[in-house]
C-alpha cells in the first residue's frame, strides 16, 4: 500500500512540474521567456482615431503609428504610469487614460 501512495505521488509531482509554468508569456501577440521584450496594443479614442504603440521594454522606446505618421518616442521615469516623449510628442498614460500631445496640444484622447 505503501509502494501505491508513494508511486501515486511522485507521478503527481512530476506531471505538476513538467507542466508548470515556462516563463514565456504572451502580451500583444508576441510571446518571449522571461520579462515580454514587445508589446503591441491598438487604442481609439471616441472620435475614431487610433494609434498603434509598440513598446520595447528592453530599449525604453517606442515606436507610435498615429494619423498616418510613424515616430519613436523614448521613456522617461514616473512615478507611476507612463511618460514616453521626443522632441515634438508627448504621450503620457496614467490609470487607462491615454493621451498624446503634439507641441503642448492634445491630439489623442482616449476618455474625452
Amino acid at each position: 500500500m505503501r509502494k501505491i501512495v508513494f508511486v501515486t505521488a511522485l507521478l503527481s509531482f512530476m506531471l505538476l512540474t513538467s507542466c508548470g509554468n515556462d516563463n514565456k508569456k504572451e502580451v500583444g501577440g508576441i510571446a518571449s521567456a522571461g520579462q515580454t521584450d514587445l508589446v503591441k496594443t491598438s487604442i481609439e479614442d471616441s472620435k475614431g482615431n487610433k494609434m498603434n504603440i509598440v513598446f520595447d521594454n528592453i530599449k525604453g522606446v517606442a515606436t507610435v503609428e498615429f494619423n498616418g505618421t510613424k515616430f519613436q518616442l523614448n521613456r522617461d521615469t514616473t512615478a507611476s504610469g507612463v511618460k514616453m516623449m521626443n522632441d515634438k510628442y508627448l504621450y503620457e498614460e496614467w490609470q487607462g487614460h491615454i493621451t498624446l500631445k503634439k507641441n503642448g496640444e492634445v491630439v489623442f484622447d482616449n476618455k474625452q
